[in-house]
Order: structure tokens, then sequence, then C-alpha cells
């Protein structure tokens, strides 16, 4: 099963690198593992993300945002859940940086790769722009943003990614330009082949890496892997004993030379296998 929602986050976190905001993945918001998709954080003044793709034009300082992927429904309780996020994340940079911030200081999105055609139902949603839909959700305002229907621009290439249909999805694959290699690199393997499950933590760039190393360990062979690992990186470690097992005492003798070989024997040690003539030559050499 992959798992839409990292890999949405980890779009992300490439689509802000440089620009001055950070993003959170899956933050944990509750002794109860409530979890929030991303929140994106706007650090210093100077935070700018130019051309945007649709939707995330109007960035606040505090950004929560939800996603679901093609699997998935945005309907009534996302909104509230999305909703309750919100007021959790104003409380605890509360209890972490001093007073309430203020209420413009947020602003919330959800996300979602289809058309939320129930939600349509029971709320206007009124359209900002091609896939963009603003939505009063009590007093809150909320940004919808349909990845399916966003307008094809290059600007919407991560978009297109998480769109859901072939043709978008090989589309902005070859619009979006990567800013982080090991991001580009990851996310291809992911998108192929891997899906975790079980994460309960804030989740990170390293974290996934980390995760990706652990799967690439135990589904590679060993003897494959250790044409990778340097020699002194695979005897880290190990004792003296470990080092040498398996050698064959001639191999080890091999690798001294005759003074080291001899080095710590007593003289009747050195002497045993000597024949009286030779031991008779070397004295008279000495002479």
């Amino acid at each position: 099963m992959i798992a839409w929602h990292r890999l949405f986050g980890l779009g992300l976190t490439d689509l802000f690198t440089g620009t001055g905001y950070v993003v959170e993945l899956e933050k944990d918001l509750s002794v109860q593992q409530q979890f929030l998709d991303c929140l994106v954080i706007e650090r210093g003044p100077a935070a700018y993300l130019p051309n945007p793709p649709d939707g995330l034009e109007e960035l606040g300082q505090y950004n929560v945002m939800t996603y679901k992927s093609h699997q998935e429904a945005l309907d009534d309780f996302s909104i509230d859940e999305l909703v309750g996020h919100f007021v959790t994340v104003r409380k605890q940079l509360a209890l972490e940086r001093g007073p309430l911030a203020p209420l413009e200081c947020f602003r919330l999105f959800a996300v979602c790769t289809r058309f939320p055609e129930k939600l349509s139902t029971q709320v206007e949603m009124t359209p900002i722009k091609q896939g963009v839909f603003a939505v009063r959700w009590g007093v809150r305002q909320v940004r919808v943003i349909v990845l399916k229907e966003v307008e094809p621009a290059p600007r919407n290439a991560l978009w297109e990614l998480f769109s859901g249909m072939t043709e978008r999805v090989r589309e902005g694959a070859g619009r979006y330009r990567w800013k982080r290699d090991d991001l580009s690199t990851v996310l291809t393997l992911v998108f192929q082949e891997y899906g975790m499950e079980g994460m309960n933590v804030v989740y990170t760039v390293e974290d996934f890496k980390r995760d990706l190393a652990r799967e690439v360990a135990t589904s590679t062979p060993a003897e494959e892997l250790l044409k990778w690992i340097p020699i002194e990186e695979r005897l880290k470690g190990l004792r003296p004993e470990e080092r040498l097992k398996g050698l064959r005492p001639e191999d080890l003798l091999k690798a001294l030379r005759p003074e080291e070989r001899l080095k710590g024997l007593p003289p009747e040690d050195r002497l045993k296998g000597l024949r009286p003539e030779d031991l008779l030559k070397a004295l008279s050499r000495e002479e």
C-alpha cells in the first residue's frame, strides 16, 4: 500500500526548499496521536514561494494542511478534523512561544485528489480558479484544492504528480524541477515500489531515507552489500579473534616478516626443526 500522505508531504518539502518555509510532516498533536498531514511554517519575513502551484498563492505564517489521496474522500468530517487541528496547533504554539497567535496568521488548506462530491452538496464551494475553491466552515475559511482539476501548467507540476491520472502524472513528472536530488530519487522509488505503515512520530526526510536504507539492506544479498562497503568499515567493531576467523595459519604467516614471525617465541621453539649442522653453520657465520 502506497503511503500517499507521506509522499505528498515529501513533495511539499521539496517545493518549499529554499523558500524560507519549513514543512513538518504528520505532526502528532495529542497524546491520543491525532495526526496533522502537513504544517508549513514561515521562517522569517523573507519567506517567499515563487510561482506557487494553484491554491497556495496566499500563504500565512502557519499553514495547516490535510490531504486526501485518490483512495479517500474529502468530506465534512475531514473539514471538522482540519479545523480541530488548527485549534490544537494554535494552542501548542502558545504553550511554546507565549500568547495565542492572531487568527490572521493561519491558513487552512484541504488538498484532495478527486472532487469532494458529497461535501459539495453540504456546503457552498465558491470557485476561485480552476480546481481551487473557497469554503466557509463556521467562521473559518478553508481553501480546497482539487488536484485532478487544476489547470495543466508547469506551476502545477507537483499537483499533477498526485492527480491520480496516469497521463497527468507523467506530465507532472516531466515538468517538475526537483530542488533536492535525494527527494527526487526517494520519491521515484516510492512511487514504484515502496509503502510504509505504522509510523507514529513526526516523519522527516531523514526518517524516510533511514527506512529506505533499512528496506534495501534487508532485501539485498549480503555479498552485494559488501561490495559497496570499504574493507576498513567492514572490520570496525570486530574483535581481533573475529577478524582472524576463517584464515588459514599459512595465510596469516605470509603477511608477516621473518622477525615478526619469531617475535614472542622462546628460544627452544625458535630452534625446533633445525638440524645440528644448520645451527653450527649459523654460529660460524656470527663468529
